[in-house]
């Protein structure tokens, strides 16, 4: 979301959703770039976990995905 605030920083005068259920990824950390925002997300985990991996951390098995989404 893309939210505008007044002169004085005290309130938001307008929402803009940039992206929105987008069921491919769980996001998690991003950044702006220019008019652009590039966003890290967590794809959908494997069908079988490694063995070796803990099981307590599958959770957190999926592809990572990197998107972007203008700003304008």
């Amino acid at each position: 979301m893309r939210m505008s605030l007044n002169e004085d920083l005290t309130a938001v005068t307008d929402v803009r959703v940039i992206e929105f259920a987008n069921d491919a990824i769980t996001p998690t950390t991003g950044a702006i770039v220019g008019s652009e925002i590039h966003y890290v997300g967590q794809g959908p985990a494997p069908e079988t976990a490694p063995s070796q991996f803990p099981a307590g951390l599958r959770q957190f098995l999926g592809k990572v995905v990197i998107m972007t989404a203008p700003l304008n």
